[in-house]
């Protein structure tokens, strides 16, 4: 083979090679494409004025008739987008981190319980839908402190092109009169 040729087939083999790695790559690009865009999700907030509930005796005028204070001490969540019968969803994994501290009027109280709720709120802060829970923390005798940690899961219904950021999670206790009116008088 002359010189000519030699080079003239190594062109070619060297165009074949860059071909080839070009259809390898556009093959292997096509993924990267179609893979949807992590969705985004709600916001989750922990409402100041419901972060804590005190468990009280009856009548209580103080803090000698705290049965049990309890605080909501964090929130994680993830989301993943689903379609169900046409129509978009978010499903929201929600973690509920809820310690607890024995008070004064409660010392040899083995368990007590904490409703909380989470709430679905649109951009104007309508409430959608809103779900109840309980949580029951267990208290060994030589222990004034207990928490647990609620994983639950929600799902937020995606109208039209809204997306995560058109809505909030609330989460809260759910207080009964005494206690909110109590909390007020005794904020710490």
């Amino acid at each position: 083979m002359n010189r000519t040729a030699t080079r003239a087939a190594l062109r070619r083999r060297a165009a074949l090679a860059l071909a080839a790695s070009g259809v390898a790559l556009v093959v292997s690009g096509c993924g990267a494409f179609s893979r949807a865009e992590p969705p985004v999700c709600p916001r989750v907030v922990v409402l100041r004025d419901t972060a804590q509930a005190v468990q009280i005796e009856p009548g209580a005028k103080d803090v000698t008739g705290v049965r049990f204070l309890g605080r909501i001490a964090d929130a994680q969540w993830t989301c993943d987008a689903d379609t169900d019968d046409g129509k978009r969803y978010l499903d929201v994994a929600l973690t509920v981190v809820i310690d607890a501290e024995r008070g004064p009027a409660a010392p040899d109280a083995t368990a007590t319980a904490f409703d909380y709720y989470v709430a679905v709120a649109d951009r104007e802060q309508t409430i959608l839908n809103k779900q109840v829970f309980r949580s029951d923390l267990p208290f060994p005798a030589n222990r004034l402190k207990a928490g647990s940690k609620e994983e639950l899961s929600i799902r937020v219904p995606l109208p039209g092109t809204s997306t995560g950021a058109d809505y909030a999670l609330l989460i809260g206790f759910q207080l009964d009169r005494e206690q909110l009116e109590f909390q007020r008088g005794h904020s710490r």
